[in-house]
């Protein structure tokens, strides 16, 4: 059984063994991307004479074949061996990137300053509903801002948040919900029941945060009315939904709207360069700057979610990615426009109604990316008004 020894090669997408080795000993910073190939020892083409006293040396299994590689990716330091090297994406971007305060929300300025002064004068609302798209940071937005009511009003920097309060996130009596398993009516009524009591040590109130808030039974909806309208002094609701049109119009009259908004071109490459920083990327991300901006992709969790895709060289999966979430956006777009087409339609009469029942009809049908379906609306409205 012959013990096999690992050496590292630099590669810039597919492996060419005529590539040099590089040795950790150099002293040179090494940093970037990886793979790594396992080898028999002194074989002809992998001369073991390479290796340096930076590399691992295991013994496994004889290999079914010569070479076998796996992608990975690590950052070295200088002179630092190999074995003490910590992966630098132990988690994906979307997780180890994530908001901690709401001043690191990128592109929030005004709504961040807004949330600021309600806290600073003590006027905090009891119920809030956090809309917006896909990967928009909404459940993000809910935790620190769950958070945020544990500790009360401050009159000064009220979203910074200390680090063991996130330690104890789970202590405190925040319950999170989602509205796509639990959206009936007898769940709606137990969840009130539990809030009439008293918050226990550490919590100073209860917060309940339910995810995909729009997928409540309008029953369990209706059953939230008096309780959001007449709010105990110690409990607060933070819905997040990413279609608003299916929160029912009493309930969205009751709550304080908060509405992240998509990233500017600027905002989105700065973010892009530290998800690279992040990932150790040391290619262009140009590429992946450019699909975004074709794709209208603004929301910082989906930008998140391509520049993992890229880091792991990945490229095909991360243009694909940005397609299918783009068809997403028009989903819930979609959605929207046609409930309220559907309104028109009831009220309408004639040869309106007619044409309002031809355009649905079409819309409904048209599974074409963005640009297509806006340019449908578009001449639907036309054909509308010109009747």
């Amino acid at each position: 059984m012959s013990p096999l020894r690992l050496y590292i090669m630099r590669t810039r997408g597919k492996a060419i063994f005529s590539e040099i080795f590089l040795t950790v000993s150099t002293g040179r910073p090494c940093r970037g991307v990886w793979t790594l190939y396992f080898s028999k020892v002194g074989s002809s083409i992998l001369d073991s004479s390479h290796a340096s006293e930076g590399f691992m040396v295991c013994n496994c299994l004889p290999m079914p074949y010569l070479f076998k590689f796996i992608p990975v990716k690590l950052t070295f330091g200088l002179g630092r061996r190999m074995a003490n090297t910590k992966m630098s994406t132990e988690r994906v971007l979307s997780l180890s990137m994530r908001p901690k305060t709401l001043q690191e929300c990128v592109g929030q300025d005004e709504l961040v300053k807004a949330l600021e002064y309600q806290f600073s004068v003590n006027r905090i609302p009891h119920f809030y509903i956090v809309h917006g798209p896909i990967g928009a940071g909404k459940t993000t937005f809910a935790r620190i801002l769950a958070l945020a009511l544990q500790m009360g009003p401050k009159e000064e920097e009220p979203f910074v948040i200390p680090d063991e309060m996130w330690a104890k996130y789970k202590k405190y009596d925040i319950k999170e919900m989602n509205a796509a398993n639990q959206n009936g009516i007898d769940d709606i009524r137990g969840l009130i029941e539990t809030m009439r009591y008293q918050p226990i040590a550490p919590s100073k109130c209860k917060v309940v945060i339910l995810d995909e808030a729009h997928q409540l039974t309008t029953a369990a909806q209706n059953a939230l009315l008096t309780e959001t309208e007449d709010v105990a002094k110690h409990v607060y609701y933070i819905f997040c939904t990413s279609n608003l049109t299916k929160i029912i119009p009493a309930l969205q009259r009751r709550a304080y709207m908060v509405s992240p908004k998509g990233l500017s071109t600027d905002e989105t490459y700065a973010l892009l360069e530290k998800a690279a920083e992040q990932a150790a990327f040391i290619d262009d991300i140009k590429p992946l700057y450019d699909a975004l901006y074709v794709n209208s992709v603004s929301s910082p969790g989906l930008i998140l979610q391509a520049a993992e895709k890229l880091a792991k060289g990945d490229w095909k999966e991360s243009a694909k990615m940005l397609k299918d979430l783009t068809k997403e956006e028009v989903v819930t777009m979609k959605m929207c426009i046609l409930g309220y087409m559907k309104a028109i339609l009831i009220k309408s009469s004639g040869q309106k109604a007619s044409t309002m029942a031809r355009a649905i009809r079409i819309l409904a049908d048209d599974n074409d990316m963005l640009p297509r379906f806006l340019a449908n609306v578009c001449l639907t409205c036309e054909t509308i008004t010109g009747n």
